[in-house]
């Protein structure tokens, strides 16, 4: 994802597809397109995926529970799998150059 939306949602009486489809549609509200993929802390769900209205759910550990990270997932070369964009920690800066 190159642009998404951190999203909290701690109501115990709700499922998790009904937390996302309201994240998702905040989401739409927000930036005028419907996202494709949310990430969730992995101890919110039992699969490592799953897909509802649209929406990749996908499991992780760095989500903290209770959160939905929502976006637009852009293609892994060409094998249709989400890829979150990271910040910092030292990867590929471009041109190789010295600051």
């Amino acid at each position: 994802m190159d642009t998404g939306l951190l999203w909290y949602d701690g109501d115990p009486k709700s499922t998790l597809r009904d937390k996302v489809e309201r994240a998702a549609q905040y989401y739409r509200s927000k930036l005028g397109v419907r996202p494709n993929t949310c990430f969730v802390n992995s101890e919110m769900m039992s699969e490592k995926s799953m897909e509802h209205a649209g929406v990749k759910i996908v499991s992780v550990g760095d989500v903290l529970p209770g959160h939905f990270w929502l976006g637009v997932a852009r293609s892994n070369a060409g094998k249709g799998l989400a890829t979150p964009a990271r910040s910092g920690g030292g990867g590929d800066r471009g041109s190789g150059e010295k600051d």
